[in-house]
């Protein structure tokens, strides 16, 4: 299990101290040390250098820092009513440290929230104050795994919800600035429905008004579309598709789009993936992974390892489970559960990690080997000493900076009481 703020040799005075290395833990007030050789995971100072765990990259042991609690609760800017809500951080890293941009507004608002953001330093310490970036965009913000050849990050966004629905991206460039690239109308914005390509971005989405398609698009670097296909046509041409999520091909030539579709009553549901090209075309006949899934996985998620794919149900009403499919799509393993609890999409995140995936599900965080079996569990509030309300873990975001893993989320209040956003940097995971 892991250690929070654990004492290794002697406790921590909790006085500031002098900023450590890039790779370092956590400082500690020196004592007497025997030294054990290489610095393991553990409340141990093991090679007795004054840190505990310093460069392994799992699980939570530094303090957490609020980026934002009351800051810009009333603005003059006319799209943000109230603005006391914080939602769905996202978790940029940059040259000098993390740029953490969040919404405002989300209740109480109208119709186009406002976008905020903090600055950090390369340990996560705020910078300056909590800055108004924009009120034009978004309501939903979501990271894309992944750079594209500038060195930006991408985050998933839609700009504006009405009849005239907009998708887009807020670009973070690796200096820190932001730009808006707006897509068009209709796309609405799904749980991981893009990812990176080495000159852009490939996204999928359907619409509201035809639920049998799925489109396509290729962007590159600088907002440009130039491609779109429609991946679905007679692919899925007898159901209602209720989820859909993209992850890298294997070989690295394109994405495999998995579908999850409503059949009938009671409750039916199956489980498809369909190969696509660099643009988004769909160059194979889909093939059926399960014929009939549990439930509906309306949050579909999945993510490529080098073994193949991990398909993730971030379990609304049921404990998250992950279930492995083949590079080939020909072999799909019976879902394993991650955690005791009842999951949320509003509290699963999962990054790639070396030799597996890291996945943040509630209050759990979670370590995976390649074809998604739980190799380590930590269980405990990211930000410990907080109330109730601000211990939740929703809408977390994961990072890495210079080896060192890092994840971004905010709480969730009681009406009327702002939601606090927090960032913190992990450590190691037993």
């Amino acid at each position: 299990m892991i250690a929070l703020l654990a004492v290794g040799c002697g406790a921590r005075s909790g006085l500031e101290v002098a900023t450590p290395a890039p790779d370092a833990g956590p400082v500690i007030d020196a004592a007497p040390c025997v030294p054990r050789g290489v610095e393991q995971c553990g409340p141990v100072d093991d090679d007795c250098d004054g840190r505990i765990d310093e460069g392994l990259p799992i699980g939570p042991i530094a303090e957490a820092f609020a980026l934002r609690t009351t800051e810009l609760e009333t603005l003059s800017a006319p799209s943000c009513d109230t603005c006391q809500w914080a939602w769905r951080p996202s978790l940029v890293p940059t040259r000098e440290g993390f740029f953490v941009p969040f919404h405002l507004g989300i209740y109480g608002g109208r119709e186009s929230p406002s976008l905020a953001a903090r600055i950090t330093d390369a340990d996560g310490r705020p910078m300056g104050e909590v800055t108004f970036v924009g009120d034009s965009v978004p309501l939903y913000l979501r990271h894309v795994r992944g750079e594209v050849s500038t060195g930006a990050s991408w985050i998933e966004a839609t700009l504006r919800i009405g009849t005239d629905d907009l998708a887009g991206y807020v670009v973070v460039d690796p200096d820190g600035s932001v730009r808006v690239v707006n897509l068009g109308a209709g796309r609405r914005a799904h749980a991981q429905s893009t990812i990176a390509m080495r000159d852009g971005v490939l996204t999928a989405w359907h619409q509201d008004a035809d639920p049998e398609r799925i489109d396509a698009a290729r962007v590159d670097a600088s907002g440009r579309v130039l491609a779109v296909s429609s991946v679905s046509g007679d692919l899925f041409p007898t159901a209602t598709l209720t989820s859909h999520t993209l992850a890298r091909r294997v070989d690295g030539e394109g994405a495999v789009l998995f579908v999850a579709r409503f059949i009938s009553e009671p409750r039916t549901f199956d489980l498809h993936a369909v190969r696509l090209d660099a643009d988004g075309r769909a160059i194979e006949a889909p093939r059926t992974l399960d014929p009939a899934l549990p439930q509906g996985l309306p949050q579909l998620r999945a993510m490529e390892t080098d073994e193949g794919y991990v398909v993730f149900d971030p379990g609304n009403g049921t404990p998250t489970s992950a279930r492995f499919v083949s590079a080939s799509l020909d072999a799909i393993e019976p879902p394993i559960a991650l955690d005791t609890e009842d999951g949320s999409d509003l509290g699963f995140t999962v990054m790639r990690i070396a030799g597996g995936l890291l996945v943040i599900a509630g209050n759990t965080i979670v370590r995976l080997d390649a074809r998604g079996r739980p190799i380590a569990h930590w269980r405990g509030r990211l930000a410990p000493g907080t109330d109730e309300g601000n211990a939740y873990t929703i809408t977390p975001d994961l990072a890495v900076r210079e080896g060192r893993t890092f994840v971004t989320w905010h709480g969730i209040e009681r009406p009327g009481v702002p939601n606090t956003v927090w960032i913190r940097e992990l450590g190691c995971l037993e």
